[in-house]
């Protein structure tokens, strides 16, 4: 598995997947008022997120559910490597649902 770099997965990418950890059927619309972004900005995001491998996108009667895949790992400057899991449970003491 490719590690996601450091610098992809904070800014905008790591309040979109906290968000989605906190709401897994976000809507786009929502996600995009959220980040202060388009919509059409919020779906790459998403898109982003979902070609690195670290969410899975399925459909939920109208909705789209996001599945967070926990253990992508993330390559951090100094060389050291955590896992999305990681790095979610670190910034809101629960474990992402996989």
């Amino acid at each position: 598995m490719t590690p996601v770099t450091a610098p992809f997965l904070f800014g905008n990418h790591l309040i979109a997947l906290l968000a989605i950890h906190a709401q897994p059927t976000i809507r786009i619309r929502e996600l995009s008022v959220l980040l202060g972004l388009t919509e059409r900005s919020a779906q790459r995001v998403i898109g982003d997120l979902e070609n690195a491998g670290v969410i899975l996108t399925s459909r939920d009667g109208r909705r789209n559910r996001y599945t967070i895949v926990s253990r992508v790992p993330i390559e951090l400057p100094d060389g050291r490597r955590l896992s999305v899991g990681e790095v979610l449970r670190a910034l809101t003491g629960s474990e992402p649902s996989e």
